[in-house]
């Protein structure tokens, strides 16, 4: 008896244990639903040029490159600068940005303003938010990823949660106006022509287009206390994935100081909690320190 309850027990425990691995045939599964997930909808609003390109990446090139990775390689959301009473913690733009990190990413893309012919599929922005379908958007910059001429007009996944949108010639049109920091831009026909930058080479690049005083930028900011619908439902949500994305990536290339710092700012940036002002202040000390890392200490 005593026997027998110790091959039931030993074959209950085996059996659990095989069924809590992966089958072959579920791990076949999952590699061709990745597979067939090739260019197919992702999306953030707040990372929508990220998306975007990541997007085109993938049915270019058949390489699935995380939108975060990307995020982090156009060094947008690092430093910060103000203006028309705004604070934007940022030191660069999207169209730079996306320029950077397919740079760094190895890849080559062509670059063309949209009154050109177009090859699809391509990433495109920035485009007038508030003037692409559905009517109603809030006023502001955005990206897309458009891939299907369809009737008189394109198919785009939006990544601000609107997948295969039709987007009509003329809305198009209407859309790509000039949005002051940039013209509107399509990116497609990308190629890969060298590996991964090295890490010296990419935080060489953080380091020379980090904007300097960027915690002064913020302490001054501070004494506003200036609580705009943009600061608390944008920026400071925004600012505290993105640093997110690059606390992982120092801790991945080993700079763990600055994995820290950064894991400290996503917390000064999503706390909802106490005096806008003195988190304000303690985000300007922690980008002093950033910046000390990042610059002055190389």
């Amino acid at each position: 008896m005593v026997r027998f309850a110790f091959y039931f027990l030993t074959a209950h425990v085996f059996c659990a244990y095989a069924l809590s691995l992966p089958s072959v045939e579920s791990q076949a599964l999952y590699r061709n639903f990745k597979k067939a997930q090739n260019g197919t909808y992702q999306g953030s609003s707040a990372y929508c040029y990220a998306d975007s390109v990541s997007m085109l990446l993938k049915s270019d090139t058949g390489q699935n490159i995380s939108p975060s990775f990307i995020e982090v390689l156009t060094g947008v959301g690092m430093g910060a600068f103000g203006f028309d009473e705004e604070l934007y913690l940022s030191s660069t733009d999207p169209v730079s940005g996306i320029r950077a990190a397919l740079q760094l990413l190895g890849f080559m893309a062509e670059e063309i303003r949209p009154e050109s012919i177009l090859k699809l599929p391509f990433a495109i922005g920035p485009l007038s938010n508030e003037k692409l379908p559905p009517d109603g958007r809030v006023m502001g910059d955005h990206f897309i990823y458009v891939f299907e001429r369809w009737a008189d007009g394109f198919l785009a996944h939006d990544p601000a949660g609107f997948p295969n949108l039709y987007v009509s010639f003329e809305r198009f049109k209407m859309a790509s106006d000039n949005i002051g920091y940039s013209q509107t831009l399509t990116w497609s026909n990308v190629k890969q022509i060298r590996n991964l930058a090295s890490k010296n080479e990419l935080m060489n690049y953080f380091a020379t287009q980090y904007r300097t005083q960027s915690w002064k930028t913020i302490e001054d900011y501070a004494l506003t206390s200036i609580e705009t619908p943009a600061l608390l439902y944008f920026t400071l949500p925004t600012c505290a994935r993105r640093s997110l994305d690059y606390a992982a990536f120092f801790k991945a290339v080993l700079e763990s100081d600055l994995s820290e710092l950064f894991l400290n700012r996503s917390k000064l940036c999503g706390s909802f909690e106490g005096n806008l002002q003195s988190r304000l202040v303690k985000l300007a000390q922690n980008e002093k320190k950033i910046e000390s890392l990042l610059i002055t200490d190389r």
